[in-house]
């Protein structure tokens, strides 16, 4: 009996570890094919590295990749479709698809020079390498497609090689994830029917902005609501004006130009439960903030992953 109760242990263990990887394998970023331009380099630009006017060279042909994968090795073994060897530059260009927000690492490993950029930005640099030299960096990345550029370039006749590679290292803690909502109810800040923040408020507003200072490429917003009691008139009023001073002690306190603030009133539209009572009453009135994403696609969390 303890011999059977130990194989199953060791078949769970197995199918646990294998469900695991699955869910790392998952994570891992996928790419379109890699369409290149070969560009003919002038004999005095080999020392150079990259450089913008690279774009103005001769184009001798187009390659399409479904990887970038060429080992070290002599000029003599020849560099996949492309016949010349010396005196070229290639820009790959792909779509990355990512799955969830977290850290991915990219390494880029070359002779004699490369670059990878991510949505226009400087991801890896490791041009100006005359022989195989490999670098990395972390990233953080959000959810979504992700435009990727690599440059390649090989300058005298000795060797190529040109490797690329990209993995997930770790996903966001969920405690961070956007959008992020934070709802408070109205007593904690105002007075009856008063839109000036009280001296009780100070404290929330101060844990919100511990908050908010982890952030960066991010749209704050920050909705009032009421309850029924009142016309519609009043409480739209009233919602705006509480909006408006949670956003501005708010940006006191992070104004930074990565954050974008907006305030709006919702009167009693959006209610959250009944009217008919005074509890219900109760959780209508509150001060809704949402941290949701820019849309720009970078990177969110301040707090700096070591691996």
């Amino acid at each position: 009996m303890l011999r059977l109760e130990l194989v199953l242990l060791f078949v769970l263990s197995i199918s646990f570890s294998a469900i695991g990887q699955q869910l790392i394998n998952s994570n891992e970023p996928t790419f379109s094919p890699f369409h290149g331009t070969v560009y003919k380099i002038p004999e005095h630009r080999l020392m150079h590295g990259f450089k913008k006017e690279v774009y103005k060279y001769r184009v001798i042909k187009e390659i399409k990749w479904d990887e970038i994968n060429v080992s070290d090795r002599l000029v003599d073994d020849g560099f996949p479709d492309v016949d010349i060897r010396t005196a070229f530059g290639i820009i790959f260009k792909t779509k990355m698809t990512i799955p969830i927000d977290g850290y991915y690492k990219f390494s880029i490993n070359s002779d004699d020079g490369s670059i990878v950029w991510i949505d226009d930005k400087l991801a890896v640099h490791n041009d100006y390498h005359h022989g195989m030299n490999k670098e990395e960096n972390i990233l953080q990345l959000t959810e979504g497609v992700h435009e990727v550029r690599i440059w390649y370039y090989q300058a005298y006749e000795n060797r190529f090689g040109i490797e690329f590679d990209a993995k997930f290292m770790k996903a966001l803690p969920p405690a961070v994830q956007l959008p992020r909502v934070i709802t408070i109810q109205d007593e904690v800040l105002f007075d009856h029917d008063q839109y000036d923040l009280t001296y009780k408020a100070n404290h929330v507003l101060d844990s919100l902005s511990n908050i908010i200072k982890d952030y960066e490429n991010v749209v704050i917003n920050i909705d009032g609501h009421t309850d029924t009691d009142g016309t519609d008139e009043y409480n739209i009023e009233l919602s705006n004006n509480r909006s408006l001073s949670v956003m501005q002690a708010l940006m006191q306190r992070n104004n930074e130009d990565k954050i974008k603030y907006i305030s709006k009133g919702h009167s009693f539209h959006q209610p959250i439960a009944t009217n008919d009572t005074e509890e219900g009453k109760q959780k209508n009135r509150r001060v809704v903030i949402k941290i949701t994403k820019d849309g720009s696609g970078s990177a969110y969390f301040k707090e700096k992953e070591s691996y």
